[in-house]
């Protein structure tokens, strides 16, 4: 359900100061280590010009102290992979059977364990801080926004986002990817107004929802569904309506037999949109096939690049390489990934 290197195994945010964008720039400083992490696709932001991304977040922080730091970052993380390589390429037969036979074992465990019998929904607001102060100032619906300033932004609409700004992007890099960029300031009393109410449409569906933060949630709907004889779709396309006529706002929606495959599955057809996956193994295993490991909450940069080291990019690829991961990784990120 959760789902190459010498040897084979078998079955293999800080903010940005502003004056680090005007130090003088150093030809020796190559790419910055964190320009991944701006063209790492968001929704709305198809069809971006990911190498003028790349070109302008480089010319701004080259020599800067953020750059700095996640150089140094990125320095620990190449020295962790060659260890970790090094262990690998050090296995004994015996250990790799030994090994073998442990994930095999396990495998089997979770097998007899796995439950698609439930139907669960993550819900996920469309530019939710955005969108609250749209609401309130309806001028802002056709400009590109972003909540923030120039040291670092939280969120932007979807029309900044058509120029490549997105969260977690140091402000000036975006004034300079949109220079009609405008800025509002985080408004934390707006957002749980906004957020009190969706919790009211939240709790129709399963009194025990899971806040995953102010604009997400997740719910177990199987009991609803078996009260009115809906399907994961249609509870699914209900709750949306419902949350737009209470709100105004949008939402898109990922249903799944378990919570990590809806939050997945709720960014598929972003903004408000929804994606139905089916309670059946054979569905779950195809959905993650060619599914990128980026795309699994809590695999981030540092992880990601840690497994593509063992030529591991998407999740049918992890899950054909369990026993390199039971051998290589710590048991806290073996137990995360299994």
């Amino acid at each position: 359900r959760r789902v190459g290197a010498p040897r084979q195994l078998s079955g293999m945010s800080p903010e940005v100061p502003y004056e680090d964008a005007q130090r003088s720039r150093d030809g020796s400083q190559g790419d910055t280590a964190f320009i991944p992490g701006f063209i790492n696709h968001k929704a709305g932001m198809a069809g971006v010009d990911q190498e003028r991304v790349k070109a302008v977040v480089k010319e701004l922080t080259r020599g800067g102290k953020h750059h700095r730091e996640e150089s140094r970052k990125d320095a620990n993380t190449e020295e962790s992979i060659a260890k970790m390589k090094e262990m690998y390429a050090s296995l004994s037969a015996t250990r790799i059977r030994e090994i073998e036979g442990s994930v095999r074992c396990r495998i089997g465990e979770m097998e007899a364990q796995r439950d698609l019998s439930r139907v669960w929904i993550h819900v996920d607001m469309d530019a939710f801080f955005a969108a609250c102060h749209t609401l309130e100032r309806p001028e802002l619906a056709s400009v590109p926004m972003a909540v923030g300033g120039m040291s670092m932004i939280s969120t932007a609409n979807y029309v900044a986002r058509k120029a490549g700004v997105r969260s977690a992007m140091p402000g000036f890099v975006a004034v300079k990817l949109c220079p009609a960029l405008v800025f509002v300031r985080q408004d934390f009393e707006l957002y749980q107004k906004y957020a009190a109410m969706l919790r009211e449409v939240w709790r129709v569906y399963d009194n025990q929802f899971d806040c995953g933060s102010l604009d997400e949630a997740y719910l177990d709907v199987t009991e609803f569904m078996s009260r009115t004889g809906m399907d994961g779709g249609e509870v699914a396309a209900k709750l949306r309506s419902d949350v737009e006529t209470k709100t105004r706002l949008t939402c898109s929606a990922g249903v799944a037999p378990t919570r990590r495959l809806a939050k997945i599955c709720s960014d598929w057809n972003k903004p408000n949109g929804q994606f139905v996956l089916e309670r059946s193994r054979d569905a779950v295993i195809s959905f993650l096939s060619d599914l990128p490991v980026r795309k699994v909450g809590g695999i981030g940069k540092v992880l990601e690049g840690k497994l593509a080291a063992f030529q591991i990019r998407t999740c049918g690829q992890l899950r054909q390489s369990l026993n390199v991961i039971a051998a290589v990784f710590t048991p806290a990120v073996s137990d995360f990934l299994f």
